[in-house]
């Protein structure tokens, strides 16, 4: 478990989600995170125990949103993190890797390369950012269940950064973050923001289907920052000048909590 201060998450434990879209917000807080250079402590999730900062970050594996191909074989890569030769083929054969160039792998394969990391002894943490967004559609899915599988099967604590309401499945708790402002906690999606990426995902659907997909720009400076988007706030005369000009704070709603006006009051 890491416990930060300070920071727009709280906890980092089991499977923990971080949904919104991916920008300069998100990647700053994965870059402190992994530097160790957030006000934090870190507790051994195999032992329980209290750990340095210098362990922890020597500990923990980032799996950057970018995914680099190349003229390198699949081996090859794989055998720079780890010294056992057997150890490489071993994980290659459960993994079911080919032995081909990056270039060359589908985007799964390609993503198992870079999730072989998380077998080294010494990772107990690990940071996955927006790494979905270069997986074509219909192998998202298939990406999170190899990637959640391996986390749950070691015993990781781990940080995943997505933009989509259905890769959330395996979370163990999310942070809905808008920019760099966390705009609810819990699993319910309740804020408008959460909301709007929830009506936004898209499916595959009959051919010739429309599908809804809603843009979201630069947060206000005043008031929620959502405001401008906001179609709650739009279709109630009661909200729009309380969500114009005053910040909400975090509301509590049965288990999660929601940054929005409108539950002041439920």
């Amino acid at each position: 478990m890491i416990k930060i201060k300070g920071s727009p998450i709280s906890e980092i434990k089991d499977i923990t989600c971080v949904l919104g879209e991916w920008d300069s917000y998100k990647q700053e807080l994965s870059k402190k995170l992994k530097k160790g250079q957030l006000e934090a402590q870190y507790i051994d999730p195999f032992t329980g125990e209290y750990i340095s900062r210098k362990e922890a970050i020597r500990s923990t594996y980032l799996i950057p949103s970018h995914l680099e191909r190349g003229r390198i074989k699949a081996k090859d890569l794989i055998s720079a993190w780890f010294k056992s030769s057997k150890r490489v083929e071993e994980i290659m054969f459960l993994l079911d890797i080919p032995d081909d160039f990056l270039d060359e792998l589908s985007d799964l394969n390609l993503a198992k390369v870079y999730f072989t990391p998380l077998f080294l002894n010494r990772t107990k943490f690990s940071i996955v950012e927006d790494i979905f967004q270069q997986v074509e559609e219909q192998g998202k899915l298939k990406v999170l269940r190899v990637l959640s599988k391996i986390i749950k099967s070691r015993g990781l604590d781990a940080l995943l950064f997505v933009s989509s309401t259905d890769l959330l499945p395996p979370c163990s708790s999310v942070f809905v973050m808008y920019e760099d402002e966390v705009v609810e906690t819990g699993s319910k999606l309740l804020h408008p923001y959460s909301m709007t990426i929830a009506n936004s995902t898209i499916r595959i659907g009959r051919k010739g289907e429309k599908v809804n997909v809603v843009e979201v720009g630069r947060g206000s400076g005043s008031g929620c920052r959502f405001h401008d988007y906001c179609d709650v706030m739009r279709r109630s005369r009661e909200l729009q000048r309380k969500c114009r000009l005053e910040k909400p704070p975090l509301i509590s709603v049965g288990e999660s909590q929601v940054r929005c006006w409108n539950f002041l009051n439920h």
